[in-house]
């Protein structure tokens, strides 16, 4: 269809009964984005703190001295191998957290 066809199309008229429903249905879904706005913020809060995790972790491994082992957690052949690398990272990370909290009790003076 050209322009010129489509301004001579005739505009629909809408009756007083579809204006109302049409506005009804407007205050109806404005209610609803403001009833589900602290929804979505609680949301956005959860997954916030999810991915800092993530984030620590990810860091966390990053941080570990041996990279092959690092390398070794997520690319090794053999499931065993991977889960055996993870293993160390984690226990690595476990101690490296025990220290620091036994750092900063040693560091507090009285």
């Amino acid at each position: 269809m050209s322009d010129e066809e489509l301004i001579e199309q005739p505009t629909i008229q809408f009756t007083e009964e579809q204006k109302q429903a049409i506005d009804d249905f407007i205050v109806a879904c404005k209610n609803m984005i403001v009833d589900m706005t602290p929804v979505f913020n609680k949301v956005f809060e959860t997954l916030k703190a999810i991915a800092q995790s993530i984030n620590d972790f990810t860091d966390e491994i990053k941080s570990y001295p041996n990279k092959r082992v690092v390398y070794l957690c997520f690319y090794a052949k053999k499931e065993r191998t991977r889960n055996k690398n993870m293993n160390r990272v984690l226990r690595w990370s476990r101690q490296q957290k025990k220290r620091k909290e036994a750092d900063r009790w040693t560091n507090t003076k009285i």
